[in-house]
């Protein structure tokens, strides 16, 4: 009994000290987003809408009567065909190392821009792959591959396993994708780690996810050996790496994205600005080039 008294205690307390605040939520007027992700070979679309005040119920207001315009190397240039829901397409496939620079015009909203240039592709050798573990039917294996990175320039990664069941259904094969867990403890990937864990010797720099993100800062224009442990579940599957190649500010906005985190988990994190490149309004403008490289599991 003394022990639900003193939780009702505490409850009072908690409750006495509560304090209401005033806080003005001035709206703001709606910027413009643009959302679009370049890819080599493939028809170049975006779509446009307005930002809506975050406490607004009210559906997302898609933008139709915009002029959209790409110029690209400088000199060629194209104009977008609109679309329904905000879509825009051009009759234009992006090959790698163009430099495309957009130009958005809003009628009583101004004009936004904003630029990228489309990646090389990533360049990858000597994939192998070793069975470590064969636990609860799930199946660790340790993967190495070379990865040979181009001098003179900035390069972003993301790196993924993918792992494919196929089946036939009426005739027919049908393939579905899942990503899969992987561990990496390369520390010229994923960092030195946090100071805490460093002292605590907690694994600094391990990675346990479905996705790494790293850069070429510690191994620009020389070839890096990387291995990571990736967790596979089902038998007679196909295993992919996925690896692909991103402009800085897609990179960038693909990071700061997902540093968003779990909403109950993160309740007390700070806030992450999500990076955007377009100028005058937000969003992004940015580009990818993805492989897919078959891993040589054993079933």
């Amino acid at each position: 009994m003394k022990k639900y008294l003193s939780l009702f205690a505490i409850a009072l307390l908690l409750g006495a000290c509560t304090k209401d605040l005033d806080i003005d939520f001035e709206q703001q007027d709606p910027n413009v987003v643009v959302m679009s992700c370049v890819e080599p070979d493939s028809v170049l679309s975006l779509r446009l809408s307005f930002s809506r005040f975050f406490l607004s119920s009210q559906p997302f207001r898609t933008i139709d009567n915009a002029v959209v315009t790409l110029l690209v190397n400088g000199s060629t240039e194209a104009t977008a065909t609109p679309s329904a829901n905000g879509r825009y397409v051009f009759d234009y496939r992006p090959r790698v190392g163009d430099h495309l620079a957009l130009q958005v015009q809003v009628p009583d909203h101004g004009t936004v821009t904003s630029a990228t240039t489309v990646p090389s592709p990533a360049s990858v050798d000597n994939m192998q792959a070793t069975l470590t573990a064969n636990e609860d039917n799930d199946r660790t294996y340790s993967v190495r591959f070379t990865l040979n990175d181009p001098a003179g320039e900035d390069n972003f990664y993301v790196v993924r396993v993918i792992e494919r069941e196929c089946y036939e259904w009426d005739g027919v094969r049908h393939c579905e994708d899942s990503y899969r867990y992987f561990t990496c403890n390369d520390y010229m990937l994923t960092g030195a780690g946090d100071v805490g864990s460093i002292l605590d010797g907690d694994n600094p720099g391990e990675v346990f996810d479905k996705v790494l993100y790293f850069t070429d800062d510690y191994f620009n224009g020389q070839s890096h050996v990387v291995e990571i442990a990736p967790e596979l579940h089902y038998r007679n599957t196909e295993a992919l790496l996925e690896i692909t190649s991103y402009s800085r500010d897609r990179y960038l906005y693909e990071l700061t994205t997902s540093m968003d985190g779990d909403s109950f988990e993160d309740l007390f994190a700070e806030p992450v600005q999500v990076h955007t490149n377009i100028d005058g309004g937000i969003g992004i403008f940015g580009a990818r080039n993805r492989i897919l490289v078959p891993i040589p599991v054993s079933q």
